[in-house]
C-alpha cells in the first residue's frame, strides 16, 4: 500500500517581521561555534541597498512589527548607516551584533538616528559567558571587554 502524506497548508495572512541578512560571510570574529564558514580569502558578501529598498517598497502596505538585522556581523555592511535610517522609517529595528563595531562615536550616531524618528533600535549583543576568560575562549581574545565597552557606550 502506497500512502502519501501532506503537510498542513498555512496561509500567510500578514507580514509581521522582516529579517535582513546584511552580511553572509563578513565578520570581525572567528567564534568556535559559528556555523558561518569564512574562507581565508576575506570573501565579503553583502545584500545590496537596492534589494533592501525593493523589499521595503513591496512591504509598504504591511504593518511590520520589527525589522531584524542579521548576518555574520551586520554592522560591517558598508551601507549600514543608510540601511538603518531607511528601515527605522518603517519599523523598529533589532540588530544582532557582537558589538565590536560600537565605540563612543558609533553609539552617538545610533542614538542620534534613533531620536530622529519614532522607532527604537534594539540590540541583541552576543556574549557567550559571564566569565571573561570563558567568553574569550569561544569568541576571541578581548571580545568580552569590547562588548562590555560597547554596552557602556550605548548607555
Amino acid at each position: 500500500m502506497n500512502s502519501v502524506m501532506f503537510a498542513p497548508q498555512v496561509n500567510l495572512e500578514k507580514m509581521q517581521n522582516l529579517f535582513i541578512e546584511l552580511t553572509t560571510k563578513t565578520c570581525n570574529l572567528k567564534c568556535k561555534h559559528c556555523y558561518i564558514v569564512q574562507d581565508n580569502k576575506k570573501e565579503t558578501e553583502f545584500i545590496s541597498l537596492d534589494t533592501i529598498l525593493e523589499a521595503l517598497r513591496d512591504l509598504k502596505q504591511e504593518n511590520l512589527e520589527m525589522i531584524y538585522f542579521t548576518g555574520a556581523e551586520p554592522m560591517l555592511h558598508p551601507d549600514f548607516n543608510a540601511i538603518l535610517r531607511l528601515c527605522l522609517k518603517v519599523a523598529p529595528v533589532t540588530i544582532f551584533t557582537n558589538a565590536m563595531c560600537i565605540n563612543e562615536k558609533k553609539a552617538r550616531f545610533l542614538n542620534k538616528v534613533e531620536n530622529e524618528g519614532n522607532n527604537p533600535i534594539i540590540f541583541r549583543i552576543s556574549i557567550d559567558h559571564y566569565d571573561e576568560r570563558k567568553n574569550d575562549d569561544l569568541r576571541g581574545r578581548g571580545s568580552f571587554r569590547k562588548a562590555m565597552h560597547a554596552i557602556s557606550a550605548l548607555l
